[in-house]
């Protein structure tokens, strides 16, 4: 009778304590990801924050009644409008399979990141709703992009653990934003109130630059 020797797996590495070492490129990249992801749940929740006094003053340059009713009309219309940008970063995943996710994440964050900066600079509501959809594509292929990379570049014995830190960043973004919420709040005017609601526009473009330099999975794997 044979005896078949045992091969270890990622499976049973991970049983019994031992995991695969990630490589620097790969602890680079889950951090670029998790601060893209927490400047994430930063925008979302600073959104609200500074919605009445940013309409306010845009609404009357708009030709419309800065009143509470506009405010909140127009307000949940910008709020479509964002979700309207992330239901069409779906136009990210050719683009990835064609280019390589790591750059294609790196360019989802920086339009992100510019787009909301950009969001600042409005003089009226029809220029911060297009900024607001832009915005949204770039933060809807950040977040499926980045979950798809941190999977893809990380072991196998790994990829929950990771998925699960990642998940983290998100809710790390509105503790951060509620720790400097008060300074939002008593901006004046809302270019202020823009500027306080949208400070990821640097970091997240240093964010892109450190995805951009990591070695990750260019193209999908093919015929497995």
């Amino acid at each position: 009778m044979s005896v078949i020797p045992h091969r270890p797996t990622a499976a049973s590495g991970a049983l019994g304590g031992k995991r695969t070492a990630l490589s620097r490129a790969q602890i680079t990249g889950f951090w670029a990801a998790w601060t893209g992801w927490t400047l994430d749940g930063m925008d979302s929740f600073i959104y609200a924050l500074v919605l009445s006094p940013a309409l306010t003053e845009l609404l009357p340059k708009s030709g419309m009644n800065g009143s509470p009713a506009n405010v909140g009309m127009v307000g949940s219309v910008l709020f479509a409008l964002f979700l309207v940008g992330w239901g069409l970063a779906f136009v990210w995943g050719p683009i990835a399979d064609r280019f390589g996710r790591t750059r294609v994440l790196a360019a989802s964050v920086l339009v992100y990141a510019v787009f909301t900066g950009a969001a600042a600079l409005s003089q009226n509501v029809w220029e911060l709703g297009l900024f607001r959809l832009l915005a949204g594509i770039g933060i809807g292929g950040e977040w499926a992009l980045a979950g798809t990379y941190v999977a893809e570049a990380w072991p196998e014995d790994r990829r929950k653990m990771g998925a699960g830190y990642l998940q983290t960043g998100y809710y790390t973004g509105f503790w951060l934003r509620h720790s400097t919420s008060r300074w939002a709040l008593t901006s004046a005017g809302a270019p202020c109130s823009c500027a306080a609601w949208h400070p990821s526009c640097f970091p997240s473009t240093y964010c892109s630059r450190s995805k951009s330099r990591t070695n990750g999975p260019r193209r999908p794997h093919r015929g497995r």
